[in-house]
C-alpha cells in the first residue's frame, strides 16, 4: 500500500476526532477573543474532506510519510473589520498556542501587483501543553491545525476571485489581469480607508465630550454625542438605576441598539436639535418618565438598554406639547405607535 493510500486510511479512521478537534479549537478561539474584548466579523471552520486531502497529497512538490505531516486537517478562518485588527488577532493567537512560524505564511508580504491575490495571514500551530493538560483536550495533544486572519474586505476578494476560478490561472489575458490589479489595489485603499475612519470617529468621540461638557448647546444630535450624552448625564445615571429596578434586569450596552440609531432623526423631527435642549428636557421630564414608564413598556421585556429612556423621553414631549390629534400625526410620520390610549393616559398622570 503507497503511502498516500496509508495516509487516507489513516484520516478515515481519526476523521471524527479531528471533527472535534475542529469544533472545540472553534469554540476556544471564539472564547479568547471575547475574552480579550476582540470585535469581529465571524469565526468559521472546517475539517478537511478527504477528497481535498487526496487531491493535496498527490501534489508533485509535497511529500507526507504520514497523517501527522498535514497540519491543516483542521482549519479555522476569523474575519476582522479592519486591516490591523489582523494583527492584533495574530498577537493573540501567538500568545495563546504553541505556532509552528516555519509553516506560518504572512501572505500579504508575498503579494505581487502584477499578480493577482489579496491574501491573508495563515498561522499553524497546536494547543500549548497547558491547555492540553486542561479536562476535554488531552485527546487533541500533537495536533495541528492552521488558522486564516483576513479582512472583511480581503475575504470579499478573495471569495469572488476563487467563484471567478481566475485564481492563479495562466493565459489570462493582460487587460483583465490588469483589472483585478486595480481592484486589488482599490480594496486595499478601503481597507486602509476604513481604518482612517474607525480612527477619525474616535477621535470625534473625545472631541464630542468635551462639547458636551462646555458648550452643549452647539453639540448637535447624533448617534455618536447621544451615547457621550447617555453615559455621562447625571439625570441619567438616576434613571438608569430606576429603570433596572423596574424591569428586574441589568442594561444591555447601548452600542448597537436600535433606539440609539433611530432617536436622533426622530429629536429632530420634533425639534430637538441640540444635547441642551435635550438634557433640559430630560431634567424637566425625569418624574413623568418614572409615573408613565407602565405606559412606554413591560416588565416582560428580554432586555433594556439606556437610550430607551430617551424614547420614553421622546414619547412622552409629544404627547404633552401637542394635541391628540397632533400627536398621532407625529407618531405617524415617525412610524411609532404607542398604545390607543397612550395620549390620553398621559395628560391624565402628569397634567
Amino acid at each position: 500500500m503507497s503511502n498516500k493510500e496509508l495516509i487516507l486510511e489513516e484520516f478515515k479512521r481519526e476523521q471524527g476526532l479531528y471533527n472535534d478537534f475542529t469544533t472545540s479549537l472553534k469554540n476556544l478561539i471564539k472564547k479568547i477573543l471575547a475574552d480579550d474584548e476582540v470585535c469581529i466579523h465571524s469565526v468559521t471552520s472546517r475539517t478537511k474532506g478527504i477528497e481535498s486531502l487526496a487531491e493535496k497529497i498527490s501534489r508533485p512538490n509535497k511529500v507526507y510519510q504520514k497523517l501527522k505531516d498535514i497540519k491543516d486537517l483542521s482549519g479555522v478562518r476569523i474575519i476582522t473589520y479592519f486591516a490591523d485588527d489582523v494583527d492584533k488577532v495574530a498577537e493573540l493567537i501567538e500568545k495563546e498556542f504553541e505556532i509552528d512560524q516555519k509553516n506560518s505564511i504572512d501572505k500579504r508580504k508575498e503579494w505581487d501587483y502584477a499578480e493577482f491575490g489579496y491574501s491573508s495571514l495563515h498561522k499553524v500551530g497546536r494547543l500549548n501543553l497547558s491547555r492540553v493538560d486542561l479536562e476535554g483536550y488531552s485527546k487533541f495533544r500533537g495536533l495541528f491545525f492552521e488558522i486564516q486572519i483576513r479582512s472583511i474586505l480581503q475575504h470579499a476578494w478573495a471569495e469572488i476571485e476563487h467563484d471567478l476560478g481566475y485564481k492563479n490561472e495562466e493565459g489570462i489575458p493582460d487587460a483583465i489581469k490588469r483589472r483585478f490589479a486595480k481592484l486589488a489595489a482599490l480594496l486595499e485603499l478601503g481597507d486602509d480607508e476604513f481604518v482612517r475612519l474607525r480612527d477619525d470617529l474616535d477621535s470625534y468621540g473625545s472631541k464630542v465630550e468635551r462639547e458636551i461638557k462646555y458648550t452643549p448647546e452647539a453639540t448637535s444630535i447624533n448617534k455618536v454625542s447621544l451615547q457621550k450624552f447617555i453615559n455621562s448625564n447625571q439625570v441619567m445615571e438616576d434613571l438608569k438605576v430606576f429603570f433596572t429596578d423596574w424591569f428586574g434586569k441589568g442594561l444591555k450596552p447601548d452600542k448597537d441598539s436600535y433606539w440609539l440609531k433611530s432617536l436622533p432623526r426622530e429629536f429632530h423631527y420634533i425639534g430637538v436639535n441640540n444635547i441642551k435642549e435635550l438634557g433640559d428636557l430630560l431634567k424637566e421630564y425625569s418624574q413623568s418618565i418614572k409615573k408613565c414608564i407602565d405606559l412606554v413598556y413591560t416588565r416582560e421585556e428580554p432586555y433594556w438598554a439606556p437610550s430607551m429612556i430617551l424614547f420614553a423621553l421622546l414619547l412622552l414631549v409629544i404627547a404633552t406639547r401637542y394635541s391628540k390629534e397632533k400627536a398621532w400625526e407625529v407618531f405617524e410620520g415617525l412610524s411609532i405607535g404607542p398604545r390607543y390610549d397612550f395620549v390620553t393616559e398621559v395628560k391624565k398622570r402628569i397634567r
